[in-house]
C-alpha cells in the first residue's frame, strides 16, 4: 500500500529564507552592523533641546523624501510602468512653492505658506496626470512617456525659477523639511503618514490586487472587469504627488529651490530602492514596506561611505557593487546556477515575454522618418528666413561639429533599442573614456593612439558584460544599464574628482585637425569619424546578418529564438556595440573639449534616447533606421542653433521643445501602431 503520509513543508528558516523581504532586511541589518563597529557612536541617540539626535534620526530625517518618492514609483512599477520624471516634478513643485512664496528677505510670503503647497502639490499631481494620461490614455510605452516629461520639466522648472536658485526666507516653510514635531524630523511624520495610507489602500482594500492584476496579465486584469486605464492613470498620478510631496520636503530643509538640480538622479534612486526592496520591473507583487527597506539601505549605505571616511567619490562604484549584487539575487536563472553548479548550457534558457508583434507597411513605416526629415528642413528654412548668415554652409556643419559625439553614441543606441533593450550607461561611459583617455596622455605619457585603442578596447568590454548579464541572467535592461551608469561615473571619481586638461602636443594636433571643404568651410575630425560610424552602422543594420537579426529580435524574441538566429549572442553583441560607439565618443568629446572630467556628459544617454526616437525608432524593438537618429541628432541641434541666434531666449527652451518633440513623434509612432493593419 503506498505511503500517503504528507511530506513536512520547509522549516521556519528555510520559509523565511523565502520572503521576499529577508535579503533586504540582511542587507539593511549588515550596514547597520558594519556602521556600529566602525562608529561607536552610531547607535547612540541623545534628546536635546527637546529634539531627539543621533546617527538613525539622521538617516531616516535624509532618505524621508527618497521614501516617498519610492512609495509612489512602487505603484507605478507594480503595473508594468516606470517613471523617470520623478525627478524633473520635485524640480517643478520645489520651482512652484518658492515662486509662490517669494524671496523677500523679510520674511514675507507672496502667496502666504498653504497656497505654496496646495499650488505645489497640484502642480505635482498633473504632473502625474499627464503621464498617466500618455501611458493609460495614448498607449505609450512608460519609459518614453515620463521620458516626455523628465526633458521637459527641468526647463520648466528653470522657467519659472528663470534659471536662479531661489532662496527662502519664509520660516513656517521651513518647518515642513526642518522642523520637529514629538522631538522627530516632522519630515519623518509625513512619509509615515505616506506609507500609511498607500498600506491601508493597498493591504485592506482590493485596490492592491487590481494593481498586482494589472502587472501580472494587463489583458486578464481587463477581461476580468478591472478598470485597468482608469487604475493606471491614478497610479501614476499618485506618484507625481508623492514627487511634489518630496520636492516640498527637499526645498523646505535646503531653503531654496533649483530648478537645475533639484531632485537630479532622484528617479534611478527611487528605481533602485523599490527594486532592492523586493519589487521586479516585470511588475505584480510589489513590496511597500520593501521599498522603504531599500529607500534606508540607500542612505545608510551613503551614510557609512562618509562616516567611515572613505573617500566620498567611490560612492557610487559602491552603489553600483551593490545594484549588481541585489538583481542577481532576483534572477532565478543566476540562483538556480548556484544551486545546480551547471553550465549555461545545461538547461533551458527561458523565452522572456514576446513583444506584440508589429505592424507592417511598407509607406506608414516610413513615416516617422519622413516628418522628421520635413520638420528639420522646415525649422531650418524658417531659420534662414529669420536670421542673418543662418543659411551658411558652416552653419550647418557646425550642426555635425558641435554633436559629433551624440551622433556616435545615438548609433549605438539605436542597436540597442532596436532589440527592444536599452543603455543608460553610455553618458558615464563618456566620461570615462575621457578621464581614462586624458590620464593615460598626460600622467602617464602614453601615445595618443595606445589610449585611444586601449578606450576603445575598456568601452567595448563595458558593454560586452553588460549585455552578457542581461541575456545570461534574463535581467532588465533598464537596472543593468543603471548600476554600469553608476559604476562608470564612480570610476571617473575614483581617477580624479578634477578635470584633468589635454595639453599632449600630438593631441591637441589630431583634435584641431579640419578637414576643407571649399574655401570657408571644413569638418573637424570628430565629425568625420561620426560619418563614417554612420555609415557603417547603416551598412551594418541592413546589409548584414548582425543587423537582420537584431531587428527579427526586436519584432519576436521568441519568433527568432524559434527560427534559429543566434539571439544570445545578438544581444551581447549590441550592448557591445553601444560600449563601444560610447568609448568611441568619450574620444571624440576629448577631441572637442580637450580633457577629461567625471562630470563630462551627464544626461547624454537622454539626448541619445531622445534623437533616436525622434529619428522614427521604436523603443518597444523592431523598427527604426539608423539613418534616421542623424536626423534626431540635426534636430536637437538646429534647436540649439536656433537659440543662439536668437539671443533672448533661455537655455533651458531647448529642453521644452524637445519634450515637445518627443511628444509629437510618440503620438505619431502611435498613431502608426495603431492604425496599419497586420500583414
Amino acid at each position: 500500500m503506498p505511503d500517503t503520509t504528507p511530506s513536512p513543508g520547509p522549516g521556519l528558516l528555510a520559509r523565511a529564507m523565502q520572503h521576499r523581504l529577508t535579503w533586504p532586511l540582511v542587507t539593511l541589518a549588515l550596514l547597520l552592523v558594519a556602521n556600529a563597529a566602525f562608529n561607536p557612536g552610531f547607535l547612540h541617540l541623545e534628546w536635546r533641546d527637546g529634539h531627539l539626535y543621533g546617527s538613525l534620526i539622521d538617516i531616516l530625517n535624509r532618505a524621508a523624501p527618497l521614501m516617498v518618492v519610492a512609495l509612489g514609483m512602487t505603484l507605478v512599477i507594480a503595473t508594468r510602468g516606470i517613471d523617470i520624471s520623478v525627478g524633473a516634478v520635485v524640480a517643478i513643485s520645489a520651482a512652484v512653492a518658492a515662486w509662490m512664496i517669494g524671496g523677500a528677505v523679510d520674511g514675507s510670503a507672496r502667496f502666504g505658506l498653504a497656497a505654496a503647497v496646495a499650488a505645489a502639490l497640484a502642480v505635482a499631481l498633473l504632473c502625474g496626470l499627464w503621464n498617466g494620461v500618455l501611458v493609460a490614455g495614448a498607449g505609450m510605452q512608460p519609459i518614453i512617456a515620463t521620458l516626455i516629461l523628465m526633458v521637459a520639466g527641468r526647463g520648466v522648472a528653470q522657467l519659472v525659477t528663470d534659471g536662479q536658485i531661489l532662496t527662502i526666507y519664509h520660516k513656517p516653510f521651513f518647518f515642513i523639511g526642518g522642523g520637529y514635531l514629538l522631538g522627530l524630523p516632522f519630515s519623518l511624520f509625513v512619509a509615515g503618514a505616506v506609507f500609511a495610507l498607500l498600506f491601508v489602500l493597498c493591504t485592506r482594500t482590493a485596490l492592491g490586487l487590481f494593481i498586482q492584476a494589472i502587472g501580472i496579465n494587463p489583458v486578464a486584469a481587463r477581461v476580468a472587469g478591472v478598470r485597468a486605464r482608469r487604475l493606471t492613470l491614478a497610479v501614476y498620478a499618485v506618484c507625481g504627488l508623492c514627487a511634489g510631496l518630496a520636492g516640498l520636503l527637499i526645498s523646505s530643509n535646503v531653503k531654496s529651490a533649483d530648478g537645475n538640480n533639484a531632485g537630479q538622479l532622484l528617479e534611478l534612486d527611487a528605481i533602485l530602492a523599490v527594486t532592492l526592496g523586493g519589487t521586479l520591473l516585470t511588475g505584480g507583487r510589489f513590496s511597500l514596506v520593501g521599498s522603504v527597506i531599500g529607500a534606508l539601505i540607500i542612505q545608510t549605505l551613503t551614510y557609512a561611505i562618509y562616516s567611515l571616511g572613505v573617500p566620498p567619490e567611490i560612492n557610487l562604484v559602491v552603489k553600483a557593487a551593490v545594484v549588481f549584487a541585489v538583481m542577481l539575487l532576483q534572477s532565478a536563472e543566476f540562483r538556480a546556477t548556484l544551486r545546480a553548479h551547471l553550465p549555461a548550457a545545461a538547461r533551458p534558457a527561458p523565452a522572456r515575454a514576446a513583444p506584440a508583434t508589429r505592424r507592417r507597411g511598407l509607406d506608414p513605416k516610413y513615416l516617422p522618418l519622413a516628418a522628421t526629415i520635413a520638420l528639420f528642413v522646415c525649422v531650418a528654412t524658417a531659420g534662414s528666413l529669420r536670421y542673418d548668415g543662418f543659411f551658411s554652409a558652416q552653419v550647418f556643419l557646425n550642426l555635425l561639429i558641435d554633436n559629433a559625439f551624440l551622433i556616435v553614441v545615438a548609433v549605438g543606441m539605436t542597436f540597442v533599442i532596436l532589440t527592444g533593450g536599452i543603455d543608460l550607461s553610455v553618458g558615464s561611459v563618456i566620461a570615462l573614456s575621457t578621464m581614462v583617455a586624458a590620464a593615460l596622455v598626460e600622467h602617464r605619457g602614453w601615445p595618443p593612439a595606445a589610449a585611444i585603442a586601449l578606450v576603445l578596447v575598456m568601452g567595448t568590454g563595458f558593454g560586452t558584460v553588460m549585455g552578457w548579464l542581461i541575456e545570461r541572467f534574463r535581467l532588465q535592461p533598464f537596472i543593468v544599464t543603471l548600476a554600469g551608469m553608476f559604476l562608470a561615473r564612480g570610476l571617473c571619481y575614483l581617477i580624479s574628482i578634477d578635470s584633468i586638461a589635454i595639453t599632449q602636443e600630438g593631441y591637441t594636433e589630431l583634435a584641431q585637425w579640419r578637414l576643407p571643404l571649399g574655401e570657408s568651410a571644413s569638418l573637424s575630425v570628430g565629425a568625420v569619424i561620426a560619418l563614417v560610424v554612420l555609415l557603417a552602422g547603416i551598412f551594418v543594420a541592413h546589409y548584414t546578418p548582425f543587423g537582420r537579426t537584431v531587428y527579427a529580435i526586436g519584432g519576436n524574441e521568441a519568433a527568432a529564438r524559434l527560427m534559429g538566429l543566434p539571439v544570445r549572442r545578438t544581444v551581447v553583441g549590441a550592448y557591445a556595440l553601444s560600449g563601444f560607439c560610447a568609448s568611441l565618443a568619450g574620444v571624440i568629446f576629448t577631441f572637442y573639449m580637450l580633457s577629461g572630467y567625471g562630470l563630462h556628459a551627464v544626461g547624454m544617454e537622454l539626448d541619445a534616447i531622445a534623437a533616436v526616437v525622434i529619428g522614427g525608432t521604436l523603443l518597444s524593438g523592431g523598427v527604426g533606421y539608423v539613418a534616421g537618429t542623424l536626423f534626431g541628432v540635426l534636430m536637437l541641434g538646429i534647436i540649439q542653433t536656433l537659440i543662439a541666434f536668437d539671443g533672448t531666449l533661455s537655455s533651458w527652451w531647448t529642453r521644452i521643445v524637445v519634450g515637445v518633440l518627443l511628444f509629437v513623434f510618440c503620438l505619431l509612432q502611435r498613431f502608426i501602431a495603431t492604425r496599419v493593419p497586420r500583414r
